[in-house]
């Protein structure tokens, strides 16, 4: 399935290979349809695109899903980007936060963004995961930081960075733990 899904991706990119839609999806979705989180990510990016297939929203989300339930985090950020664009802010944060807490420097950034423009904006918790999409190398990142820093009282300021320190540090735990 692995070998499938970069054989598929190497047809999409057409560098390697001759471009070719058609047979990269076929690839992708077989490795997708093997249970293989990329192959479902990539099959379900096709079918949202079109790309030698016909467009269908409802598999790439299947897809999608599937790819998320086995802890890809680029199908949690795509899942709730696709949330967002559909107006369902809750659904987008609970996909976004789920990429963030496994400390993906997108989710990271794209959650933090939710929480200033939800219509329950917490700034403060917004600054702790912009602090933790920078720390983990998102340039865009520390503008967005410095750009709620100016917004939040000293007090506030001093509250994100606890919270982006316990986020750390449970997560430290966490691995310790594990190994």
């Amino acid at each position: 399935a692995k070998a499938q899904v970069r054989l598929g991706l190497m047809y999409h990119e057409g560098r390697v290979l001759l471009r070719d839609y058609v047979e990269g999806t076929r690839l992708l979705c077989e490795a997708a349809d093997a249970g293989d989180a990329d192959g479902q990510l990539n099959c379900g990016l096709a079918y949202r695109a079109g790309r030698g297939v016909a467009a269908d929203d409802v598999r790439a989300l299947t897809y999608w899903q599937g790819a998320a339930d086995q802890g890809n985090v680029l199908a949690m950020n795509v899942l709730g980007q696709t949330a967002l664009e559909a107006g369902n802010v809750a659904e987008a944060a609970t996909y976004l936060k789920q990429s963030a807490d496994l400390g993906n420097a997108g989710g990271l950034y794209e959650y933090a963004r939710l929480l200033m423009t939800a219509p329950d904006a917490d700034p403060v918790s917004a600054y702790s995961y912009a602090s933790l999409a920078t720390v983990h190398g998102l340039r865009d990142a520390g503008i967005l930081r410095d750009e709620i820093e100016a917004q939040l009282t000293p007090e506030e300021v001093t509250e994100g960075q606890r919270l982006a320190r316990a986020w750390t540090e449970e997560r430290i735990l966490a691995d310790d733990h594990a190994n």
